[in-house]
């Protein structure tokens, strides 16, 4: 499946590159660019100069769902992800993301004395948002920069033995900044340890596998986890506590009264170790815990991988770097863990050493890029002895290449697959028409597929480290059609969707067809003829020229939800004899998407009129949406913290009140599923609506509830009234 689209700046829409591109949260299969110098091999995709990007995903049974998302440091995308059915050999088209600067939330943690307080852990959380917390930790100068979406925000901080005062409302402007400060005060009695340490062991804060932030006690944190061999058995707890806390107990309790210090004896399995410590006036008490896994005693397995081919003396050549997995009840002791999975690899003569804990039976399986292996994995029986001699013969991957020609031009874009002895390789033709592709030795079939063009399979015998060329593979055109695109129309300046879609599209290679269907998706996944079939193209020269447009307006039925995102291709439909008696043939086209309605409120304003009596709040923006949207201001009166529904209406991208008919009322508090929130705890007095105020302007698509709430706006400011 490939998959294409844009990413473009919300502020003039210019392409926005090294955007990273994920599909179900990994990268595509074709990497174009790596996450580190220190690679070798391209492990990312990101964005060109343009912000163009064309994914190749494998397709899913049935055609089932792919999620498409976008990163950059420094911004963040709307929308925030893109669904698409990932159906065997579709072209879809139109994933387009818009990207907005991050703005900052910045400022200084000082004491009361206004002397910076450095390694304070700041924290900002969204108010009413979904954007994750985001934390940093000051400098010495008690200084630090956080890089937010534009919202509301919750601004905390925290560092043992100080309390701090959180700020609630800070307002991020789009590509703004916004300034925040916070006091710390110093807490005279706390119950913390300064130091903690067991001998022989190694602690992490939070869950194995313990990466390399994680390492190591830090006070102001009181969960520990630990593993150890199979050969500690006792280790001692040292404690000490800070700031006049002391500590009070250890459990388990010491095991040998006659060595100094507190031991815990560690049996195979987990063990659980508390130390209290209370505070020096007795009003705090704290408990740290630490888990300290045994392993389990160990099996020793060792091989060698051997290459199938020997060198130019006939001699036997060990394969190097192969990762050797050991699956089992425990775990591989002297693996290395990457992205989850743990393996050993083989020496320069191919050796390897795999050292897993015993018990039951374990599975030994070699894998390398480019090769395949006999037998494709082994067991053993994991018993505490050694295990020798499990060994396995690995062949190099043949690679075959060739070019695909259309006539005496080469093909752009076609899909070129291999499949051998149930191992798939694929890859996309460069603009001259050149691939190649690399598959297990023995009988290897080679398919091709590009919209618009007819390809013969063919199969190929290979051997291993083979470097086999099939030549020309050649391309005969079809009528499926090319260059379909598809767009909601709209009235109102581009600001009201309307309820038709229009649909263009280019003919195939194969020439004109005798007709075109539009065709869409419904929820089921069938597809669904739409509209009536189109015999000539849309011109204002008569005859219609090969470059004339064709094009249909359709309205979506009920059955593939129309202000749903829309799944639509074209069925290319030919009578090749001319004869009533025989059927056509269907040629269909790549499949588009049409983005759901989503109605925005942007470019927001807000004023306070004071010109006339009495005086009047305004609050503009700019809807785009259809019969179907809805819009609702809400209204602050504390910065933010709580919000409240706008009396009056929210229409036609405006909505304004006097403050007559605001002071005195009790609005109901803003909620996001449809509920009734709560009614204001008294009337708003002419003192607050006075003040300064904050305005949201929210979106929604139907009806609004628990699975369909309100989507949350821009907020904008207006001073206090003067004088």
């Amino acid at each position: 499946t490939m998959i294409s689209g844009r990413v473009t700046h919300s502020d003039g829409g210019a392409g926005v590159g090294s955007v990273r591109v994920w599909v179900d949260g990994r990268a595509p299969l074709n990497p174009n660019a790596r996450s580190s110098s220190r690679l070798t091999r391209n492990n990312i995709y990101v964005t060109n100069s343009n912000g163009d990007f064309t994914v190749r995903v494998r397709a899913k049974d049935g055609g089932a769902s792919a999620t498409v998302t976008v990163s950059k440091d420094g911004m963040f995308f709307s929308p925030d992800q893109h669904t698409v059915g990932a159906v065997a050999g579709a072209t879809i088209s139109g994933i387009n993301f818009t990207a907005f600067d991050n703005g900052t939330i910045h400022g200084r943690v000082v004491d009361g004395s206004n002397n910076p307080i450095g390694g304070v852990l700041v924290t900002a959380e969204q108010i009413g948002g979904t954007a994750m917390d985001t934390m940093t930790t000051t400098a010495n100068t008690g200084a630090y920069t956080l890089s937010v979406r534009y919202g509301q925000y919750s601004v905390s901080a925290a560092k043992a033995g100080y309390t701090f005062t959180d700020t609630t409302g800070v307002n991020v402007p789009n590509d703004g900044k916004a300034q925040n400060d916070l006091v710390g005060t110093v807490v005279e009695n706390y119950s913390l340890l300064s130091s903690l340490s067991l001998s022989g062991v190694s602690l992490c804060r939070g869950s194995q596998p313990c990466g390399r932030t994680m390492g190591g006690f830090r006070s102001a944190h009181t969960d520990y986890t630990a593993t150890v061999g199979n050969s500690t058995d006792m280790t001692t707890v040292t404690a000490t506590a800070g700031g006049g806390a002391r500590v009070t107990e250890i459990y388990p309790d010491d095991a040998d009264a006659t060595t100094t210090g507190h031991q815990v004896e560690l049996d195979v399995g987990t063990t659980d170790i508390e130390i209290m410590v209370v505070a020096g006036d007795n009003t705090d008490t704290t408990t740290y815990n630490v888990a300290v896994t045994r392993r389990a005693t160990s099996t020793t397995i060792t091989g060698t991988i051997t290459d199938t081919q020997t060198d130019e003396d006939g001699n036997t050549v060990g394969v190097a770097g192969v990762q050797i997995t050991v699956t089992g009840a425990g775990d591989l002791l002297n693996g290395r863990t990457v992205a989850g999975r743990t393996f050993v690899t083989t020496n320069s003569s191919g050796q390897y050493t795999a050292i897993m804990e015993s018990g039951g039976t374990g599975t030994v399986t070699p894998t390398k890029a480019g090769y395949s292996f006999a037998p494709a994995s082994q067991a053993v029986t994991l018993n505490a002895d050694s295990v020798e001699g499990v060994d396995f013969t690995g062949s190099a991957y043949a690679t075959i290449t060739g070019t695909v020609m259309a006539g005496t031009t080469p093909l752009e874009g076609v899909m070129v697959e291999a499949t051998s002895g149930g191992v798939s390789d694929d890859d996309m033709t460069d603009r001259r028409g050149r691939f190649s592709v690399s598959v297990p030795a023995g009988t290897a079939t080679v398919t091709a597929t590009k919209t618009g063009y007819t390809f013969a399979s063919q199969n190929v015998s290979l051997e291993a480290g083979e470097s086999r060329s099939v030549g020309n593979i050649m391309a005969t055109g079809n009528m499926a059609p090319l260059s379909v695109e598809a767009m909601r129309d709209t009235t109102d300046n581009a600001n009201t969707f309307g309820t038709t879609v229009t649909v263009q599209w280019a003919e195939g290679p194969g020439g004109r067809a005798t007709q075109y269907m539009v065709q869409i998706q419904d929820t089921l996944g069938a597809w669904q003829d739409v509209g009536s079939a189109v015999t000539a193209p849309t011109a204002d020269n008569d005859p219609p020229d090969a470059d004339s447009t064709w094009q249909a307006q359709i309205t979506p039925p009920a059955e593939s939800n129309p202000e749903g995102r829309l799944t639509i291709r074209v069925m290319a439909q030919h009578d090749h004899d001319a004869d009533a008696n025989t059927p056509t043939v269907d040629y269909p086209s790549d499949a588009v998407t049409v983005d759901a309605v989503d109605p925005t409120a942007s470019n927001v304003e807000a004023r306070r009129d004071i010109d006339d009596e009495p005086d009047s709040l305004v609050v503009t923006w700019d809807a785009q949406g259809n019969a179907n949207s809805a819009w609702r201001v809400v209204i602050s009166f504390d910065g933010g913290e709580t919000w409240y529904i706008a009396p009056g209406t929210a229409a036609g991208g405006s909505w304004g009140q006097t403050v007559a008919d605001i002071v005195g009322q009790t609005p109901n508090e803003a909620t996001n599923d449809g509920t009734t929130g709560d009614a204001k705890s008294a009337a708003v007095t002419q003192a607050e609506i006075d003040g300064a105020l904050m305005f949201r302007v929210d979106a929604s698509q139907g009806t609004v509830s628990e699975d369909n709430e309100w989507k949350l706006g821009p907020t904008v400011s207006v001073a206090a009234k003067s004088g």
